[in-house]
């Protein structure tokens, strides 16, 4: 499910990709596999282009993995299996020419199975990868972030993530737990609902100065004297426009001429005979 929001944003909100099960019963030389599961909300697994995201979230979406399960026969007992991987709760991006998100929101995303080589509980990719400005909160069943290549954060947020935020490199980031690299930073983001940051956020001016000049609700950035990190640059609402009033001048008819009556006095000699003609 995608749907707009405010300042024009994309939202991936509670989709899921899920993969069947696999079963064999012909003995212990055959091997049952579930089902791979990639990008509960996107998948995009092979580009000769460039990827990118600019103002997108993604929300509360899902990948599972199918199990494997194997019997001997006649007995019902699962003797070896191997359960499919889950790669990306969210966003499972292949190779690419460049791979680039800029005010990125990965909110709640989920890995749903066992297999400890599932990785990538909000992103999973491929090919080396830049994200600017993006936040990555809330996501479980696996570390956050995974590259296959090389990953590269700046002026971004990670935090309340359950099984840990991945593998990369970062600068001027707020890292829950603290991480290796310039400008960054482990502190609570004060966030004043699901991922917009407070007046009052570590997080407001902590940024370094790069080509990004709107944050995921289209507004401004800078704001203030620097970037704010994460997706959310804090600041006023833009105002709503005020509803005016415009008026149409209309021609007003010259108004028709109103007849006039004149009257003359007509004075005559006494006595004097006006001839006139009578009709019956």
């Amino acid at each position: 499910e995608k749907e707009e929001t405010r300042g024009g944003s994309c939202v991936f909100d509670e989709n899921s990709a899920r993969a069947g099960n696999g079963t064999s019963t012909s003995g212990s030389e055959n091997l049952a596999v579930g089902g791979n599961a990639y990008g509960g909300a996107l998948y995009c697994p092979f580009s000769e282009y460039s990827f990118s995201t600019n103002r997108v979230r993604f929300h509360r979406n899902t990948v599972a993995a199918g199990d494997g399960i194997l019997y001997y026969l006649p007995d019902t007992q699962p003797v070896s299996a191997t359960d499919g991987l889950s790669l990306g709760g969210a966003l499972c991006s292949g190779p690419a020419l460049t791979y680039l998100l800029q005010n990125t929101v990965f909110t709640d995303n989920v890995i749903e199975d066992d297999n400890e080589g599932s990785d990538g509980s909000a992103w999973y990719t491929d090919s080396d990868a830049q994200a600017q400005h993006i936040t990555v909160l809330r996501s479980s069943g696996a570390p956050a972030l995974a590259s296959f290549a090389d990953l590269q954060l700046v002026n971004s947020l990670l935090f309340f993530n359950q099984d840990g935020h991945g593998l990369f490199q970062a600068e001027y980031c707020d890292i829950e737990g603290g991480w290796v690299g310039t400008g960054n930073f482990d502190a609570d983001p004060l966030l004043d609902d699901d991922y917009h940051i407070s007046e009052l956020s570590p997080c407001v001016d902590a940024g370094v100065a790069i080509a990004v000049d709107t944050d995921i609700d289209k507004e401004p950035r800078p704001y203030s004297t620097g970037y704010d990190v994460g997706a959310d640059e804090f600041g006023p609402p833009l105002p709503t426009p005020t509803p005016t009033m415009a008026f149409t001048a209309t021609p007003t008819p010259d108004p028709t001429p109103t007849p006039s009556t004149v009257t003359t006095r007509l004075v005559l000699p006494r006595n004097y005979f006006l001839p006139c003609d009578a009709f019956y």
